[in-house]
């Protein structure tokens, strides 16, 4: 974790899933269950949400793919804006 200009924390992905993937994910604001209500983990979640962003202007990009990504997105907007951090990499 390193400090930018602005005081944002700054984290690589991989770095990020080893420091939260194993903490209880309801209590981050990051639980998300598959359709058969097993809980998605944080790994999976992060796969889901930079597949859609690499794909959701091609066609590759399907709609369960979408749909997922698009609930996933907002609970790691707010969580990362509640600890000030930027994922980049």
């Amino acid at each position: 974790m390193n400090n930018d200009n602005n005081n944002t924390n700054t984290m690589q992905l991989f770095d990020f899933l080893k420091k939260y993937g194993k903490k209880d994910l309801s209590e981050l604001g990051l639980e998300y269950r598959y359709e058969d209500g097993t809980l998605m983990s944080l790994a999976d979640q992060a796969s889901v949400i930079t597949h859609y962003v690499q794909l959701s202007k091609h066609s590759l990009c399907n709609d369960m793919l979408s749909k997922t990504a698009q609930q996933l997105i907002p609970k790691w907007e707010a969580f990362l804006r509640s600890r000030n951090f930027r994922i980049v990499g």
